[in-house]
């Protein structure tokens, strides 16, 4: 399992450092839909766990400096952005953090996508 999640951690940082792109809450403070999106997933998706990890205020408000932690903020960015469909994005979370909480829980971030999404943040600095 830590081998599965150790290698993940290295696929998608070498694929944000290919794509020259960090996780857009981290990188930008103007991508204030991602961040709403996030509020709302923390509000109505209690409580929100990924693997064993509880998520009790957001995904983007916590700062366990786990390797889990920025995959996850990576690929709900992904996930927000059109740039994972729902379905990829319940499959790689799923495959990395299988069980009936992590289902749940990816199922109700899933719910809470808005109808329109931008293709990306607003600006960056």
């Amino acid at each position: 399992m830590r081998r599965r999640l150790y290698t993940l951690a290295a696929a998608c940082a070498a694929f944000s450092l290919a794509a020259g792109c960090a996780p857009d809450s981290v990188e930008s403070v103007r991508a204030t839909g991602l961040n709403a999106y996030l509020q709302t997933v923390a509000a109505n998706c209690q409580p929100l766990y990924i693997g064993q990890m509880l998520y009790d205020k957001s995904i983007d408000q916590t700062f366990d400096n786990s390797s889990q932690t920025d995959i996850v903020q990576d690929m709900t960015s992904r996930l927000y952005y059109g740039r994972m469909s729902p379905s990829q994005f319940r499959e790689a979370m799923l495959s990395s953090w299988p069980g009936e909480r992590t289902a749940r829980s990816v199922d109700c971030m899933i719910a809470q996508l808005p109808p329109e999404r931008p293709s990306s943040p607003g600006g960056r600095y």
